[in-house]
């Protein structure tokens, strides 16, 4: 299935917004494996906040918010390769969508 992007932060909404719901639950990695490395972190983070992040929370799945939170960290990761001008300032930047009222989500290894 190909991926369109545009440099829009509303454009990630609009590709996956037949997805954005309790299907994103149950899609969740399907969902997160369509997001191509290009996405810029100011773009990947206005999406992730208000729609992804919330709704997963809230399903209270613990291997739900793991898989979330451990793409979040590897992509955090390939930053330092798929956007090298913007490292580490970006993948920080990612990485706080797991910061909740202070703290972080805590998550265990599967």
């Amino acid at each position: 299935m190909p991926f369109v992007y545009s440099n829009v932060t509303s454009s990630l909404d609009a590709q996956f917004s037949d997805v954005l719901s309790d299907k994103l639950v149950s899609c969740l990695d399907v969902t997160l494996a369509m997001v191509p490395d290009e996405v810029v972190v100011s773009d990947l983070c206005g999406w992730l906040n208000p729609a992804v992040v919330p709704q997963v929370l809230e399903t209270q799945d613990t291997k739900m918010i793991g898989k979330l939170a451990a793409w979040i960290e590897k992509r955090a990761s390939d930053m330092e390769v798929t956007q090298k001008q913007g490292w580490p300032t970006n993948a920080i930047q990612l990485c706080d969508v797991l910061q909740l009222d202070g703290g972080f989500i805590l998550f265990s290894k599967m």
